[in-house]
């Protein structure tokens, strides 16, 4: 369970992270700009929810979240290094 929680505090301070430096206007405008990280955004969120919802033993909670977890983490990713190229265009 010290993993598991761990595990989120760390996808949670990074997508404190990410709020911060893309903001929420650019997250709203990249997620719908790019149809890959609106399925991206989708899927991880139907797929968490569904796993959350249904799951009522622990252990299997945690096996079912990491594929959520991963297209939630590129998801992430891929929004800070959207904001970086276009803060470089943008200055250039």
């Amino acid at each position: 369970m010290l993993i598991s929680s761990v595990e989120s505090t760390l996808i949670l301070l990074f997508t404190v992270y990410t709020i911060l430096k893309v903001g929420i206007r650019n997250i709203i405008r990249f997620t719908f700009r790019y149809p890959v990280l609106l399925f991206l955004f989708v899927y991880a969120m139907v797929f968490l929810f569904a796993v959350g919802f249904t799951s009522f033993n622990f252990g299997a909670l945690v096996r079912y979240k990491i594929p959520g977890f991963m297209f939630y983490a590129v998801y992430l990713a891929a929004l800070i290094s959207l904001k970086q190229k276009d803060s470089k265009l943008s200055i250039a």
